[in-house]
């Protein structure tokens, strides 16, 4: 049989799980607002996302010695799984009237994305041989301030 550059590993995988996606995904989010009190118009909140990890390749069959060595085949159902991914956001708000005019109302944010990441690479591909041939950039925890306003 001739491999039609990877046709042969597609026909395998009909049927089976989607390479490079993972299988679940879960996503949590939660924000509080305090309506009275000391605190009231503060709030709090986070997000939470997870997925299982997906398939980021194929290992190859044996060399193959006639072709001095080289991998002529992939073990098409038998992906190589990567990393699970976990992510936490978090954020502080407060909300008010504008002084000058109490129709305008607004809201002052500060977000952390990311809360956990030092920032690294992700393997997100490898070569048959096993060996990490693509990457994905997971930044580092980022702060940011952001304002809105309702009139």
């Amino acid at each position: 049989t001739v491999d039609a550059a990877g046709l042969d590993v597609e026909l395998a995988q009909q049927g089976h799980n989607q390479p490079d996606l993972s299988k679940y995904h879960f996503t949590y989010l939660t924000n509080y607002q305090f309506v009275s009190g000391l605190l009231s118009g503060m709030g709090l909140g986070t997000s939470l996302r997870y997925e299982t990890p997906a398939s980021i390749g194929y290992l190859g069959g044996s060399p193959d010695p006639s072709a001095l060595g080289a991998i002529d085949s992939l073990q098409a159902l038998n992906p190589v799984p990567g990393k699970e991914l976990l992510h936490q956001d978090v954020w502080i708000s407060y909300k008010m009237k504008l002084p000058f005019d109490n129709r305008i109302r607004m809201t002052v944010q500060l977000n952390c994305r990311d809360l956990w990441s030092s920032g690294y690479l992700q393997t997100v591909g490898i070569n048959p041989d096993g060996t990490p041939q693509a990457y994905r950039i997971i930044p580092p925890r980022q702060w940011y301030l952001q304002t809105a306003f309702d009139f």
